[in-house]
């Protein structure tokens, strides 16, 4: 079977010249004649794409009778995916086991109006929705895609099929472990409109927080929750305002490693040692939590595991059918104890 190289030797051009005609990129500048002479050996050499080749795999290997071909629907925008490696890591999971199944893939990426997905996108078999939705847009959805299941997010709707992981349980261990360290001024760092589109429903650490805080008689902590973006800088500039503000907590649990990367920066920078000052617990364990400097307490969540439960959710509602309820799959989280906490 030809490849790019076969095609860039004898039309004398590079690979990358070649992908980029054959992928139709319309950013690209080449000459009229350099794209048709491409084109025309491509099609004598019978060239097959990434997804020409899913297609036949489907048909055959799988023994479907039409390709399959779904949506990864991301409510957030591709610089968010790219700040935090969470979602990333959610969506790489997914495109992991479509590979492994030959399913056609198609990155959909903060529409604006879900009403026009399915024009835009009419041979979709199902769509993955990844990410945080509105009531609204969850009901929009479903009114418009028999299969679809929602990764990281749980519909009220009792027949829609969702994979989530339980934040208040993650966030109630953290808590606890701190308590028992002797921690008991306690502060929180948050992510800035994680719920925007219902910004009723706060984020479920930070409503744990609140509670725990409450619960256990120390109801002046609620003073130390800082709320910011997602990425390191927030977190930075969450823990920058924290110490500005004075008497700051022994311990901070802080909603994303990269934002507890950013804080750990800022207590370096004003001289206070962790964890001897102050203990800092992350969540998502990243793969740079184990390197940072002390390494990172944090919580590990399976995000890539998500991502594959959801395709096969996925498949079954395909290939058999809704069920009469729909059915909600809890990962479970892991509490990881390294140097940043005493």
């Amino acid at each position: 079977m030809a490849t790019l190289k076969d095609i860039a030797n004898e039309a004398g051009v590079s690979i990358t010249t070649v992908s980029r005609v054959i992928n139709y990129d319309t950013t690209f500048s080449v000459s009229e004649e350099t794209r048709k002479r491409i084109l025309e050996i491509a099609e004598r050499m019978k060239y097959k794409s990434p997804k020409e080749k899913a297609e036949v795999y489907n048909t055959k290997a799988n023994g479907r009778s039409t390709p399959v071909r779904i949506g990864i629907l991301s409510s957030y925008s591709e610089e968010v995916e790219l700040s935090d490696p969470y979602y990333l890591s959610i969506r790489m999971g997914v495109e992991k086991e479509c590979d492994r199944q030959g399913i056609i893939t198609e990155k959909i990426f903060n529409m604006k109006d879900y009403n026009e997905l399915a024009k835009k996108h009419p041979d979709l078999s199902g769509i993955i929705a990844v990410g945080r939705f509105s009531k609204e847009k969850i009901n929009t959805l479903a009114g418009l895609f028999s299969n679809i299941v929602f990764i990281d997010e749980e519909p009220e709707d009792p027949h829609l099929d969702c994979v989530i992981i339980d934040l208040a349980k993650a966030a109630r261990e953290v808590l606890n472990f701190l308590l028992k360290k002797g921690h008991r001024d306690l502060g929180y760092i948050g992510i800035l409109g994680c719920n925007s589109e219902y910004p009723e429903k706060i984020d479920a650490r930070e409503y744990e927080f609140r509670n725990f805080i409450k619960e256990n008689c120390i109801e002046k902590n609620e003073k130390n929750i800082y709320l910011e973006n997602g990425t390191a800088a927030g977190g930075y500039l969450a823990m920058v305002n924290a110490i500005k503000r004075g008497n700051l907590p022994t311990a901070f649990f802080v909603a994303s490693d990269s934002m507890a990367i950013g804080a750990l920066k800022a207590l370096h920078e004003h001289n206070i040692s962790v964890p001897d000052q102050v203990s800092i617990v992350g969540f998502n364990d990243i793969p740079n939590a184990e390197y940072t400097v002390p390494s990172l307490t944090t919580v590990r969540t399976y995000t890539e595991f998500m991502g594959v439960t959801g395709v096969k959710l996925l498949m079954d509602l395909i290939e058999n059918g809704a069920n009469d309820i729909g059915r909600k799959v809890i990962i479970p989280t892991e509490f990881i104890i390294r140097n940043s906490t005493k």
